[in-house]
């Protein structure tokens, strides 16, 4: 319980960088990849090389070393190297951490991308085939991959390894840049959340390094205590190197003649003044928690906002007919939803067109497809890749077809889009979401590691032409890197709330949006199942802006569910907000803070991964502090 240094050597950059050097598998001098031009193994005396691997999503941080693991020998070698110099360490995935945390200052930071590989992926259809997930829901087997794969792998796998006609799903992310394992050890929310539950939730196996470069296996039949709190307690336990999730069935057709489809859907909602946004508020928590959910778990996906309109955006699992029919029964297509200067409504089939449906006439777009990763495909060109390096979804140029090998005749031309401290706007080419081309270039590019959608951070070839653009010529380049350093970013998890509330929070969103919604499947799981402390709740708020979670924050302690008590607001450990909150345990770990804590003594008893803002050691015994001013004083 005395920390990391109570039983390790002297910190020492001479003894870690001699450790590493001969301690790892690898070339340390050969670059990561012909992108990112630093070697495997980078030191603070590495100059350009070592701003451009720690640059993180957020933050700006100075670690000891960083070290991109190749195996699963690198990662108990490197933490091995850490622990004996003095240091702690840091894991990194897809450096998404939201205050920059996948590097510390004065860390060892271990960096799992390049162990991904899709090829070695094990697909098991025969342990679980038979059994049943949360709504009876068929599971076809399941999925074993490394941890630091990216979304845009995980997807472009499911298309590799599962037939169409299968209709297979588990639970990811549609930002494609973002990895797997720290996604699912924080609870990992998707568009396929409503009907299969958090990430958590199909997750059946994880592999893990300890501080001690021991290497487990945690399960519901092994180690379970670690599995507990490895879904839904954050980082801070060890390096993960390999997940096994779940794959279940989606739901079945109606018609049981007809094929599996898969829908993309986008639905304008008007909410121009209280009234309208009152009766929109009514319905969709009706929806979400009153409707029978085999039918409203089919949905899943955001909630974004215009000036008079709120969005509902993300996946149908079943037909264009179906959906339609289930949102009319839902009371979702109301008199007059949309609003009277929405959109004509549009139907794709087959990447045309249809002019013949029975849509409503206005407000709603859906794409229809035989399968699932096409989905994720368009989710992802409509909602992350047309972002520019202020997000730092994608690691992209200014011509993103050309980084996705796609002709120029399938991108567009956008204006008017500015970066970061750069006063100039510039132009910048985003390929057409609608071509077939594009979508079927997504699925297949998400399988290599070093594709664009795989990459996040800034490329280099994108500062040097915001750089290059006139207005901009004076902006240091290092400074426009650093320009997000300061994250103010935060999110807040939601439960049921009244109706004026929900309509106040959804008017007013201009500072946030809903990213996720986990009504359905993951409310009806045992809270004590999992480490995850926020089961009651149904909408993630992403919150970037502080003027937009004070605002959010005050409307929430105003409604019923709280009664003004600050205590009971509920936040998301993968959207980790500054440090400050005096309540943050509660905020993110609930009721579950203590018994996480006793875990953490049990497997990182050195605090070798601790962190702001995640599990701490539990306080020492009284006996135990006198044992340890006993010895020292010998």
């Amino acid at each position: 319980t005395c920390g990391i240094l109570c039983e390790t050597k002297a910190v020492s950059p001479l003894g870690l960088r001699s450790c590493l050097k001969s301690g790892l598998e690898f070339d340390p001098s050969v670059i990561v990849d012909d992108i990112l031009n630093v070697p495997k193994l980078v030191f603070p005396s590495d100059g350009d090389a070592y701003d451009l691997a720690r640059e993180a999503f957020k933050g700006d941080m100075y670690p000891a070393a960083i070290v991109y693991a190749h195996s699963n020998e690198d990662v108990k070698k490197a933490i091995n190297c850490a622990v004996q110099n003095g240091h702690s360490v840091s894991a990194r995935g897809g450096n998404h951490n939201l205050q920059g945390l996948g590097a510390m200052h004065g860390y060892v930071v271990i960096d799992t991308r390049l162990m991904c590989s899709p090829d070695d992926f094990i697909i098991d259809r025969t342990t679980l085939a038979g059994s049943k997930h949360i709504f009876d829901q068929n599971v076809i087997g399941t999925m074993k991959l490394q941890a630091g794969c990216p979304m845009g792998v995980v997807n472009s796998a499911m298309n590799k390894y599962f037939a169409p006609s299968e209709g297979a799903l588990t639970v990811y992310s549609y930002c494609p840049s973002i990895s797997i394992g720290g996604f699912l050890i924080g609870g990992g929310s998707g568009d396929q959340t409503p009907y299969l539950g958090w990430g958590i939730d199909v997750l059946h196996e994880i592999d893990i390094t300890l501080y001690d470069g021991s290497e487990v296996t945690a399960s519901e039949e092994q180690n379970s205590d670690l599995f507990w709190a490895l879904r839904g307690g954050g980082p801070g336990l060890g390096i993960v190197t390999d997940v096994t999730m779940k794959i279940v069935e989606s739901p079945p057709p109606r018609d049981v003649s007809a094929e599996r489809k898969f829908l993309h859907v986008k639905v304008q909602f008007d909410v121009s003044d209280s009234e309208k946004a009152n009766q929109f508020s009514a319905a969709f928590q009706h929806f979400m928690y009153d409707f029978d959910p085999i039918v409203s778990t089919k949905f899943g996906g955001m909630g974004s906002k215009s000036a008079l309109h709120h969005f509902l955006i993300g996946h149908y699992l079943g037909s264009w007919e179906e959906f339609v029919e289930d949102w009319t029964d839902a009371g979702l297509f109301y008199e007059n939803f949309a609003g009277p200067d929405a959109y004509e409504s549009v139907l794709y089939q087959n990447y045309e067109v249809q002019t013949s449906h029975s849509l409503p006439s206005k407000g709603v777009i859906v794409t229809e497809f035989d399968s699932y990763p096409e989905v994720w495909a368009l989710r992802v060109c409509d909602a992350d890749l047309m972002g520019v390096a202020p997000g730092r979804s994608i690691r992209r140029t200014f011509n993103l077809c050309a980084d996705l090998g796609l002709d120029d005749e399938l991108c567009n031309e956008v204006k008017g889009v500015g970066f970061g401290n750069a006063p100039s706007t510039f132009t910048i080419y985003n390929p057409d979401c609608n071509k077939k081309e594009v979508i079927e270039t997504l699925v297949k590019n998400g399988y290599d590691i070093n594709s664009v959608i795989n990459r996040s951070g800034l490329h280099p070839k994108y500062v040097e032409q915001v750089i290059a653009t006139p207005g901009n010529e004076d902006l240091d380049i290092v400074e426009l890197r650093l320009s997000m350093k300061d994250s103010t970013y935060h999110g807040v998890l939601l439960p049921r709330l009244e109706v004026e509330t929900f309509a106040d929070i959804f008017r007013n969103s201009s500072f946030y949006h809903a990213t996720h919604f986990q009504y359905g499947a993951p409310i009806m799981v045992p809270d004590d199942s999992t480490a995850f402390a926020q089961r009651d709740t149904g909408i993630m708020l992403y919150l970037p802006f502080k003027e937009g979670r004070d605002f959010v924050f005050k409307a929430l302690l105003e409604d019923d569910a709280y009664g003004g008590d600050a205590s009971k607001l509920q936040g998301y450990i993968n959207y980790l907000g500054p440090k400050g909150n005096p309540n943050w345990r509660k905020f993110y770990f609930g009721d579950k803070y203590d018994k996480l804590q006793m875990v953490k003594e049990i497997y990182d008893p050195m605090d070798v991964f601790g962190k702001p803002n995640t599990i701490e050691l539990p306080p020492p015994s009284e006996k135990a502090c006198k044992e340890e001013v006993k010895n020292s004083k010998k």
